[in-house]
């Protein structure tokens, strides 16, 4: 029986994601996508709702070039 369930995400997203485990050189996409919810948790009071609107904002584009 395997932990593992399928994702789908779009292209942009599955590059920043293989990105980012390189540069902090993590073991698998699973353990980046579980350290960006520990960051977001981590800092989910400190954020202004400035920041929160760039993050979607940046979200969007990220999921648009994949579309492209």
């Amino acid at each position: 029986m395997s932990n593992y369930k399928m994702m789908q995400v779009y292209t942009g997203v599955k590059t920043v994601v293989q990105d980012l485990k390189k540069e902090l050189e993590l073991k698998s996409e699973s353990e980046t996508v579980a350290y960006l919810a520990a960051i977001r948790e981590l800092h989910k009071d400190k954020l202004t709702h400035v920041q929160h609107q760039e993050a979607i904002k940046r979200m969007h584009e990220i999921i648009n070039q994949s579309s492209m």
